[in-house]
């Protein structure tokens, strides 16, 4: 399998910091990657080191994940699912004890979206309101449902998405790494046909830009870094109320 990843962050237009956090990592002897991205929350400096702690912790440990005995032939969806979770865990006890060495950030946190490509299949787990999408000829599928107050009125039916989208609320997060000791990750199984193209990215991006729109960016096969820059830029341009973190990972069989 061929698979290529990249992706930028960036401060936008309005905010002083950038409190998201990207990581991106294909294994150089593996069918395997994944890509994150981590967006912060809490106040000044407090949404930068949860998101970049989070990332670390995940990070260092799917780095090594291919590398773990049991997983060396490859892994099924239990394995992986199980190692996700212990791996969130982990992050979100660091941000914990973090807050306990400094009081001052004692309300920060952060979501998390996670896509680790794994021989023929794809887990995505996400907390929060950071989303994956995946895109194959047939369009663009939203995988991921916010963990957010609006999400679930849309839901429940009191709220329209063409509401929720304009909601002062819509920022309320149900769920996030960091607030407590324990987590609720939701997990989403794909499995990879010949060709797919995976996205991950902070609401920076999906609250100013449709996904229609960013479906259109997609149908253009740019080099996936282009796409990154002008998905950042389509966001910037629409008035870049946040920080914009997108990453886009592409796979292919490789061999006829």
């Amino acid at each position: 399998m061929l698979i290529n990843v990249s992706g930028l962050s960036d401060i936008g237009q309005d905010r002083n910091e950038n409190q998201d956090c990207i990581d991106y990592y294909v294994a150089p002897e593996y069918d395997y990657a994944y890509l994150l991205v981590a967006d912060g929350m809490g106040g000044y400096t407090g949404g930068a080191v949860a998101s970049q702690l989070a990332a670390q912790v995940i990070g260092d440990a799917l780095k090594q994940l291919p590398l773990e005995p049991a997983l060396r032939q490859g892994a099924d969806e239990i394995q992986l699912r199980a190692a996700l979770t212990c791996v969130l865990e982990r992050a979100n006890q660091r941000i914990l004890d973090e807050k306990l060495t400094q009081p001052q950030l004692a309300q920060m946190g952060t979501t998390i979206v996670v896509v680790v490509i794994f021989g023929r299949q794809a887990l995505i787990a996400h907390i929060g309101d950071s989303r994956a999408y995946l895109w194959q000829d047939r369009g663009l599928t939203r995988l991921t449902r916010d963990h957010s107050l609006v999400q679930e009125l849309v839901d429940s039916g009191a709220m329209t998405p063409e509401e929720a989208a304009h909601s002062r609320q819509r920022n309320v997060l149900t769920r996030a790494l960091g607030i407590g000791p324990d987590i609720a990750p939701d997990f989403i199984k794909v499995p990879l046909g010949r060709d797919a193209l995976f996205l991950v990215c902070s609401d920076g991006l999906t609250g100013l830009v449709e996904d229609q729109a960013i479906a259109n960016e997609l149908a253009q096969h740019l080099p996936i870094l282009e796409s990154c820059y002008r998905l950042v830029h389509m966001a910037n341009s629409a008035g870049g109320k946040d920080n914009i973190s997108v990453v886009l990972a592409e796979t292919a069989q490789s061999g006829c």
